[in-house]
């Protein structure tokens, strides 16, 4: 929040801590989006993000966040064709 922050998007239930925290920081509820999945949370991403828009795509190798990357360069690269 102190750093711009707009919306923060989290992926699987350990999270939760995560989201808590956000709000406790000062991020509005509305702003905390939560999804189980890595194929909901790229269809959500693709959904909300705006030609202009920053990314952050943060966490341990562990946490295989690489594929939201690739799902959304993947589903960027269909969308325009």
């Amino acid at each position: 929040v102190q750093r711009g922050v707009e919306e923060l998007f989290l992926v699987g239930p350990e999270t939760l801590r995560a989201a808590e925290g956000a709000s406790e920081a000062g991020l509005a509820e509305r702003s905390i989006k939560r999804e189980d999945s890595f194929e909901r949370l790229a269809d959500m991403l693709l959904r909300t993000l705006s030609k202009g828009d920053w990314l952050l795509i943060k966490g341990s190798r562990s946490n295989k966040l690489d594929i939201i990357a690739g799902m959304l360069a993947e589903k960027t690269k269909q969308a325009a064709r």
